[in-house]
């Protein structure tokens, strides 16, 4: 059987790693050998794709990434270390990578974010053709970019890229990729899932926003906008996540003594959470997807999002939640007020958004992938030679 490498950036259950899971355990007919290489080892991550029928290489590569955002000089120092081992190790391991893969049939490489070269890198030293499955506008969401933009052109003339969503291909319009194809993320839904509470039947108004905290991910944004409301409502912020923003998250609300805010850290199943939740936020600078938009839908909370990136097309194009000017915290606290004052018109949203976004995104597409496989390894000129 042809074995297809697919290349992570994150050891770890990140929401690249979680969109991949997904589609991967909707396989229903296996046409490849799935051989899923991960940077470092990682046990939980290891066992999951392996009971779904993968199998898993440990890599120990590094992603060396640009960060945009100011860092301390100690984060400052660990970023050029990275940089020095993604010159030096990346290098070879690389080799021994081709080395291990050789007997293995490997007959396309994809690459499961646009952060990580390794792959198409690879690609192009097999001589077999590479994906590049971007999921990230890199410096408009995640504040980074790659080191050497010239390289990056490179490799993406020589990539066929799948993009999850209208407006991550309309970014990168001007990239010179061999094909560009959108496929949007699946999203795996609980089919038990039952949510008894209806919107702040007690009373209170239960707010869940979930996410790395990163300043871009505009966790301070929604802590603002609580303050300002939370003495006209009885108003609860559950913050879900871990990340560099976290310190200062927990001293802006500790300083103004913000009882009504509650960070949870990091959360695997978010679930049992939404059955308590009324509203969700995503205050993202820009989602490439949107991820928790997606589960706010199915899970019956409401959501509230920036009007930003794919926010406009999976919330306001067909008005299956509430838009809030991005970096406007008094809109955003009104929208929240609006929500609060009309359970009837939120009601009927969050019934006509879980209803879309069950047929839209609870979807196999790992069909839809292979069938990009397939057209690329008839088509490709690299392939060819190969062959």
């Amino acid at each position: 059987m042809e074995s297809i490498l697919i290349v992570c950036h994150d050891y770890y259950m990140s929401g690249a790693n979680m969109a991949l899971f997904d589609w991967i355990r909707n396989i229903k007919s296996k046409k490849y050998n799935l051989i899923i290489l991960l940077p470092r080892y990682n046990k939980e991550v290891k066992e999951l794709f392996e009971k779904n029928g993968c199998e898993v290489i440990i890599g120990n590569f590094v992603i060396a990434l640009k960060k945009l955002s100011k860092g301390t000089m100690k984060s400052n120092i660990k970023e050029i270390i990275k940089l020095i081992l993604s010159y030096t190790l990346n290098k070879i391991q690389k080799y021994r990578l081709k080395v291990a893969l050789k007997n293995k049939n490997v007959v396309l490489i994809h690459s499961n974010s646009f952060a990580v070269t390794l792959g198409c890198e690879l690609a192009m030293h097999m001589n077999i053709p590479h994906v590049w499955h971007i999921r990230e506008f890199m410096k408009e969401d995640h504040q980074i970019q790659h080191y050497n933009m010239k390289k990056i052109d490179k490799l993406c003339e020589y990539s066929h890229a799948i993009f999850i969503s209208n407006v991550v291909k309309e970014y990168y319009k001007k990239v010179n990729f061999k094909t560009k194809n959108i496929i949007y993320d699946n999203v795996f839904y609980k089919n038990d899932y039952k949510k008894n509470r209806k919107f702040m039947e007690d009373g209170k108004c239960n707010i869940l926003l979930a996410g790395t905290l990163t300043e871009n991910k505009g966790q301070l944004e929604a802590i603002k906008a609580l303050e300002k409301i939370t003495k006209l409502k009885e108003i609860n912020l559950m913050i879900c996540g871990k990340g560099p923003s976290q310190e200062q998250l927990k001293r802006y609300v500790d300083k103004n003594n913000l009882k009504n805010i509650k960070f949870l850290g990091h959360v695997v199943e978010l679930e049992d959470i939404r059955k308590q939740v009324d509203i969700a936020l995503n205050c993202s600078n820009k989602e490439a997807f949107g991820r928790i938009t997606i589960e706010a839908m199915y899970y019956e909370n409401l959501i509230i999002a920036s009007n930003t990136g794919c926010n406009v097309e999976l919330v306001g194009k067909n008005n299956y939640g509430y838009l809030y000017e991005k970096g406007n915290i008094q809109d955003l606290a009104n929208k929240i007020i609006y929500a609060i004052e009309n359970v009837i018109e939120v009601e009927q949203i969050v019934h006509n958004a879980k209803e879309y976004a069950i047929a839209n995104y609870n979807v196999n597409i790992s069909n839809k992938i292979f069938e990009l496989y397939l057209d690329i390894l008839r088509k490709d000129v690299h392939h060819e030679r190969k062959s």
